[in-house]
């Protein structure tokens, strides 16, 4: 009985080898991908000037792969504002709802093992610009208009493709923003901001 049973095992994966023998895995020429789950979340500014918030990450990217090592990609992201509290140089804030916050950014990724697999790790690195959106919140913190910052970003994760059309993936950033002289007391005004972004993805290729 045992060996039946095994003998039945072994056709089963010699069987389904052969199926994944003969259609591709992996990415595809051109990829896009969304995530509906997410966070992001920024640290306290130098000697804690600036208050550090968090939010929730959804967004999206579209890909094109110049070959199985590396890819260009233009990036969207979106933090969405929730109800916290914030404690920094200007004061003590209790249950003030935070700013949106709009990432955009191009890309390069680099696949080390080549993304012609089942499983394909990946870093990658960018340039963009970060926007703060206010809400009736935010305006108590300081941020009366909607600042935009130079940003960049670098990171990496991993891919598992299901099959030859879609996947998913799990993604981590890094995130910067330069200061700017007309930015606001609560982020960037003084110094460069860092944050961190860390998303699921589900991954469409073709």
């Amino acid at each position: 009985m045992v060996r039946h049973f095994l003998l039945a095992v072994c056709l089963v994966v010699c069987a389904t080898t052969g199926l994944f023998a003969q259609e591709r895995v992996g990415g595809g020429r051109i990829e896009g991908g969304v995530f509906p789950a997410g966070a992001m979340f920024f640290s306290n500014g130098a000697n804690a000037s600036e208050p550090g918030f968090g939010a929730y990450s959804i967004g999206g990217w579209a890909g094109y792969n110049v070959n199985r090592h590396f890819g260009l990609v233009g990036e969207f992201g979106l933090g969405i504002a929730r109800t916290q509290d914030f404690d920094f140089a200007s004061g003590r804030f209790e249950s003030v709802k935070s700013p949106y916050v709009a990432t955009y950014s191009g890309n390069g990724v680099w696949h080390p093992r080549g993304n012609d697999r089942a499983v394909v790790p990946y870093l990658t690195a960018g340039l963009g610009a970060l926007t703060l959106y206010k809400t009736n919140g935010a305006k108590s913190l300081g941020l009366t208009t909607d600042p935009t910052y130079l940003s960049g970003n670098a990171g990496g994760g991993v891919k598992w493709y299901l099959d030859r059309n879609w996947g998913v993936q799990a993604d981590y950033r890094l995130l910067a923003a330069k200061a700017r002289e007309s930015g606001t007391p609560f982020f960037g005004l003084n110094h460069n901001r860092f944050g961190h972004r860390i998303a699921w993805n589900i991954v469409l290729a073709r």
